[in-house]
């Protein structure tokens, strides 16, 4: 998970419930970057100890880049 798997929504928060749209799980485009690693939920952030649900918003919100801090 956050590796080579990812979690996606359909119409997801940001997209209003909209069912046409597909979201990284957690996306919010009103948080800083970082709020997937260090304010996301503690068992979901993106990090190699946790459950790693929001990698996939992490590297939407960092411009479908892994930043030099990605976990992997």
């Amino acid at each position: 998970m956050g590796k080579d798997v990812f979690i996606i929504e359909l119409g997801g928060k940001q997209g209003g419930g909209d069912k046409n749209r597909f979201l990284p799980y957690g996306y919010n485009k009103q948080k800083d970057c970082s709020y997937y690693k260090n304010g996301f939920q503690s068992n979901l952030a993106c990090t190699q100890k946790s459950g790693r649900a929001s990698c996939l918003a992490y590297i939407m919100c960092s411009g479908w880049n892994m930043p030099d801090d990605y976990p992997w």
